[in-house]
C-alpha cells in the first residue's frame, strides 16, 4: 500500500516536471542502469571465461629435472609450455563469452535509449498530444462542443490550457455570432412586419385616389384626407428607415472612454432631463449619488442611455419619473435607476421590451418604433454592464442601467 502511494507521487512529480528536466533525469537514470548492467555482465562473462581456462590441461614441450638432495625430491622446470585448447561445448561457450563482451554493451545502450524514449513518450507526450490532435481535428470539423483537460505543470500542460482557452474563446465568439445573426433575423422579420402596414396604407390610398380621379369623384376634402394618410404612413416608414440606419451604426459603435466625475456628469444632464419632463407634462426627480466618485467610461453614450430611459419612463408615467444615480464601488461601476408611476410592464414584456422594434403603443400615440430600450441595452453591454427591467412593488416600472469601468475601446455587440 505504501509503495503504491510512493510510486503514485513519483509519477505525479515526473508528470509536472518541465520537459527538459524530465528528459535529462530519464536519460541520466537510463545511463546509470546501462553502466550498471554492463559492469555486471562483463564481470560475469570474465568470471565464466576464467573458470573455463582453469579447466584446461598444460602441455610441456621442454623441461629440466632437478633431483633434491634430501627426501628424493624431483622438480620439473618447464622451458616451453602451452595450455590445451578447449574442445566442444566449452570452446563455444568461451567464444560466446568473448563476443558478449562487445555485444551486450551495445545492446544495453540501444535498449536504454529505446526504453527512455518509450517512457518519455508514454509519460510526457502521449496524452497531451492525443488531446491536442483530437481537439485540432474537431475544430477543423467546426465542432467546439468539447474540452481539453490535462492537469500538468509542464510546458505541454500549459499548451493544453492555452488551447482550451482558445477553444473557449472560439466557442464564445461562435455563440456571439449566432446571437447576432438571430437578432438580425428578428430585426429583419420585425421590419418586414412593421413596414407592411404603412405600405398597405399608401397603396390603398394611392389606388383610391387614382380611381376617384379617373371617375371625377375626387373632392378636395377626400383628397386632403388621403394625402394626410399617405404623409403619415410615409413618415412612419421614414422613422423605420432612420431606425435601421441607427441600428447599423450601432453595430459599429466604439467607446471613447474618459475619466468623469459622476456628480458633475449628472448635474450636466439635469436641465435636459427636466426639459423632457416639461414637454411630456410630467414631473422629474433627479437624485445624484450621495458621495462623488470617478468612473472611466464614455459620457456621451452613457448620457444617451439615461435620456432614452427617461423619455421611455415619461411616456408611461402618470405623474412623475424618478432618476436615481448610485455608485457600486469607487471607480468600478455606476447604476442609474429610472422609475415611473405608470402601469408597469405586462406579462413577458420585461423580457421582450429590449428587442429591436418592440413597441407598446399608447392610445393616441403614433410613430414610436421601439428602439430606445434596445439601444440602451447595447450601450450598457458595451460598458461591460447590463440593463434590467422590473415592476415596482408599489406600482409602476423600474429600469436599471449599470455601467462598469472600461479602459479600452469595445464593440457594442
Amino acid at each position: 500500500m505504501g509503495s503504491g502511494i510512493y510510486m503514485g507521487k513519483v509519477k505525479e512529480a515526473f508528470k509536472n516536471m518541465p520537459i527538459r528536466k524530465s528528459l535529462m533525469l530519464l536519460m541520466g537514470t537510463m545511463i546509470l542502469l546501462v553502466v550498471l548492467l554492463t559492469v555486471l555482465t562483463l564481470s560475469g562473462l570474465r568470471a565464466l571465461q576464467g573458470r573455463l581456462e582453469k579447466g584446461r590441461g598444460l602441455l610441456i614441450q621442454g623441461y629440466t629435472l632437478e633431483i633434491g638432495e634430501t627426501h628424493g625430491e624431483v622438480k620439473v622446470n618447464p622451458s616451453e609450455y602451452e595450455f590445451e585448447d578447449l574442445q566442444g561445448g566449452k570452446k563455444l561457450l568461451y567464444e560466446a563469452a568473448g563476443a558478449g563482451n562487445i555485444i551486450f554493451p551495445v545492446i544495453y545502450s540501444i535498449g536504454g535509449v529505446a526504453a527512455a524514449a518509450c517512457l518519455f513518450y508514454r509519460r510526457k507526450l502521449k496524452e497531451p498530444m492525443t488531446l491536442l490532435s483530437g481537439g485540432t481535428q474537431k475544430i477543423a470539423e467546426n465542432n467546439l462542443d468539447f474540452t481539453v483537460s490535462y492537469s500538468s505543470g509542464d510546458e505541454l500542460g500549459q499548451l493544453c490550457q492555452a488551447f482550451e482557452g482558445m477553444r473557449s474563446a472560439l466557442e464564445e465568439n461562435e455563440k456571439k455570432m449566432w446571437r447576432i445573426l438571430e437578432e438580425r433575423k428578428e430585426v429583419n422579420a420585425s421590419i418586414a412586419h412593421d413596414l407592411r402596414t404603412p405600405i398597405t396604407i399608401i397603396q390603398g390610398a394611392a389606388e383610391y385616389l387614382e380611381k376617384s380621379a379617373g371617375k371625377g369623384e375626387l373632392s378636395f376634402p377626400k383628397a386632403e384626407k388621403y394625402a394626410v394618410m399617405i404623409r403619415t404612413a410615409s413618415e412612419r416608414m421614414e422613422s423605420y428607415v432612420n431606425s435601421m440606419r441607427d441600428l447599423m451604426c450601432l453595430e459599429e459603435v466604439r467607446l471613447s472612454p474618459g475619466k468623469l466625475q459622476v456628480q458633475d456628469w449628472v448635474k450636466g444632464m439635469e436641465k435636459d432631463l427636466e426639459l423632457l419632463a416639461e414637454r411630456a407634462g410630467k414631473s422629474l426627480k433627479l437624485i445624484p449619488p450621495e458621495r462623488d466618485f470617478c468612473l472611466f467610461g464614455d459620457p456621451t453614450l452613457m448620457r444617451r442611455v439615461i435620456e432614452n430611459l427617461t423619455a421611455n419612463g415619461l411616456r408611461f408615467a402618470s405623474r412623475e419619473v424618478t432618476v436615481t444615480v448610485t455608485g457600486a464601488e469607487e471607480g468600478q461601476a455606476c447604476a442609474v435607476k429610472v422609475e415611473d408611476d405608470g402601469p408597469g410592464f405586462r406579462e413577458q414584456e420585461a423580457a421582450d421590451a429590449c428587442l429591436p422594434f418592440y413597441s407598446r403603443e399608447k392610445e393616441g400615440e403614433q410613430g414610436h418604433v421601439g428602439m430606445g430600450l434596445y439601444v440602451s441595452k447595447v450601450l450598457c453591454q458595451a460598458h461591460q454592464g447590463s440593463l434590467t427591467l422590473e415592476n415596482r412593488s408599489e406600482g409602476g416600472a423600474a429600469v436599471t442601467a449599470v455601467f462598469c469601468a472600461v479602459s479600452h475601446k469595445l464593440p457594442a455587440m
